[in-house]
């Protein structure tokens, strides 16, 4: 890590702290930009279908065939809308917040305890199983296959590989109890 001194007569005192911070902080890695871009692009498109399920919930809003509500535990579209959309969608988009600014949240704190990592990284792992396990419960359901299911069951397993690539581990690592001082 290369540190440079900054004089404080060149600049601004607020230019200082920033300038310090851009020489101390180490880079994000490819990898967790590669695990923030899937993740917030599944927050937006799993928050999308989620909405598309809810706008019309006896119909499907007509883009999804009645025959499947014959197939599914439901008896309109409504509960796979909020599953997809809040669970798959608005969260997505509270773990993409999350890997970007690394807030500190109490309730949190458990899950940081538990896996000595901030809590992003482990609700990253758990969305992208809970997108692997939606589509193959999809595809045992519904068996009419789309290009969408092979592409949203890539993107859950590349959000689990990316959540485990040693760069993010130990980017996202940090050590809870001297944090929080307990």
């Amino acid at each position: 890590m290369v540190m440079r001194t900054v004089v404080a007569r060149e600049r601004p005192a607020a230019d200082v702290e920033i300038a310090e911070i851009a020489e101390v902080a180490p880079r994000r890695p490819t990898a967790e930009r590669w695990l923030i871009g899937l993740v917030a692009f599944q927050g937006v498109t799993g928050t999308a279908g989620g909405t598309a399920f809810l706008v019309a919930p006896e119909s499907g809003a007509e883009w999804f065939p009645e025959e499947w509500l014959d197939r599914i535990p439901f008896d309109s579209f409504f509960w796979p809308g909020i599953i997809l959309g809040v669970g798959l969608g608005v969260s997505a988009l509270v773990i993409a917040y999350g890997l970007v600014r690394r807030p500190d949240w109490r309730m949190a704190r458990s899950v940081e305890r538990w896996t000595g990592h901030h809590w992003s990284w482990a609700t990253s792992i758990g969305l992208g199983a809970g997108l692997t396990a939606w589509i193959v419960v999809e595809l045992l359901l519904i068996p009419d296959i789309s290009w969408l299911q092979p592409f949203y069951f890539t993107v859950g397993a590349l959000i689990v590989g990316t959540s485990l690539a040693p760069s993010v581990r130990e980017h996202l690592h940090h050590d809870v109890e001297e944090e929080i001082g307990t």
